[in-house]
């Protein structure tokens, strides 16, 4: 990807984010796909960090406002775009923690998705060389924040890693 970030793209509309998908993919992205916020998540556990989410505000089982709240809880320091075809005012009220989220109305072309999505990396990427100790920092203490500790062990699970230890400790079986 340019730069090396990673998007993950997600919307209820196959078509449209299969479409969004490619023309990142075009652009030198490795796009992730999901079809809700349900999904996202567990393409994020099984995936690992992502630096951009690109989602639709309405969707089943967990809308966008529900899934950015769930998102800065992993990881504060996700950056999201929101598409919606409700005016952004609206959006932004349903929306406690609004810090680095940005809009894009429907309908939109992919000219547009394909700029925002570099306008919002290009800032994630002038911050990280304008004071890298921030973006460490930032890095670190989120994955501090998703690391699992083993309470029968002490075993540290860090992000990105499979959770199997936690059903299979033999502290726990020997108990």
């Amino acid at each position: 990807a340019p730069g090396g970030r990673e998007p993950l793209g997600l919307g209820d509309e196959e078509g449209l984010r299969a479409l969004n998908a490619r023309g990142l993919t075009s652009r030198g992205y490795t796009v992730l796909e999901a079809s809700n916020g349900v999904e996202a998540l567990e393409v994020l556990d099984r995936e690992g960090r992502v630096d951009l989410v690109v989602s639709d505000v309405v969707m089943p089982e967990m809308d966008g406002p529900t899934l950015l709240k769930e998102l800065r809880r992993r990881d504060p320091s996700v950056r999201i775009i929101f598409v919606s075809g409700y005016a952004e005012e609206n959006v932004r009220q349903d929306i406690a923690d609004d810090q680095s989220v940005e809009f894009l109305p429907k309908p939109y072309s992919l000219d547009q998705i394909n700029t925002k999505v570099k306008d919002v990396l290009g800032k994630i990427e002038e911050m990280a060389a304008s004071n890298p100790e921030t973006i460490v920092r930032e890095l670190w203490e989120a994955s501090i924040k998703r690391t699992r500790v083993c309470t029968d062990c002490g075993f540290l699970n860090y992000p990105g890693y499979p959770e199997t230890h936690f059903s299979t400790c033999s502290t726990r079986r020997a108990q």
